[in-house]
């Protein structure tokens, strides 16, 4: 594979790439945002650019960039009561409805 334009990575440094879980990301910057995957053999993003010429765009580029966060993969990793048990008995005691709405924030 060859190195990328040295113009495809100005416009990727102008770009956020935002987690939206392992390995994938949600890019905006541009004139839109877009998603990119880049958990399997090869990278994906939904752009035209990648779609139609099948390269790596500069929204790959700008996701490849971010860099992999140990505490979210350890979460992952984590079954939901182990989650449970290490946010404590206060936590667990509470109901599905009142965890979604925990913390309260004042009006």
């Amino acid at each position: 594979m060859s190195a990328p334009d040295p113009g495809l990575l100005v416009r990727a440094d102008a770009l956020t790439a935002a987690p939206l879980g392992p390995g994938r990301f949600r890019v905006t910057g541009g004139r839109e945002p877009h998603v990119v995957d880049l958990t399997g053999p090869s990278p994906l993003c939904d752009c035209g650019d990648h779609q139609h010429r099948g390269r790596a765009c500069k929204h790959i580029l700008a996701a490849a960039r971010v860099p992999d966060d140990p505490q979210a993969a350890l979460l992952d990793a984590l079954s939901a009561d182990a989650v449970l048990d290490l946010l404590g008995p206060r936590w667990a005691a509470l109901s599905p409805a009142e965890r979604w709405a925990y913390p309260r924030r004042p009006a």
